[in-house]
């Protein structure tokens, strides 16, 4: 992500009367952050998805570590940026979640090392998916 789209996120962000915002929450351009701010509460992490397939360098490795040292719980969204959802690999840097909500259905990695020991309490979240597609793929996810 481009320092500007980060900028425009971050002005649409602040024009929202958003439920993150009313609670205190703001958001915090990435590029040229060294630190964590001081009145972090809770670090949600939404860096990296499901179909990361390659390394994390750059901005994204030094986020991540910036993440990892701080001092502040850190909310996962799905899986743990850094984490490949369906083998567990590390894929040079990983967040280390608090928390992880997944979302649907537990993925491969909330259950393969060394990426299910990133991910710190799981919560599954139901996100509609129907039924018969959950039952036709439970024995591919244990639902952790």
């Amino acid at each position: 992500m481009s320092h500007g789209q980060c900028q425009k996120d971050a002005a649409l962000f602040s024009r929202l009367d958003a439920g993150g915002h009313r609670a205190g929450g703001f958001v915090v351009p990435a590029d040229g952050l060294t630190s964590i701010p001081a009145d972090a509460a809770l670090l949600v992490d939404c860096l990296l998805g499901t179909g990361l397939a390659r390394p994390v360098t750059g901005l994204y490795s030094s986020l991540i570590g910036l993440i990892n040292e701080a001092d502040v719980p850190v909310l996962s969204c799905d899986v743990p940026s850094g984490v490949n959802a369906d083998d567990g690999a590390i894929m040079g840097a990983a967040v280390q979640a608090d928390c992880t909500v997944v979302m649907g259905l537990a993925k491969p990695a909330c259950e393969l090392r060394p990426g299910c020991e990133r991910f710190g309490e799981i919560e599954v979240c139901d996100i509609g998916l129907p039924p018969e597609l959950i039952a036709s793929l439970s024995q591919w996810v244990s639902g952790r």
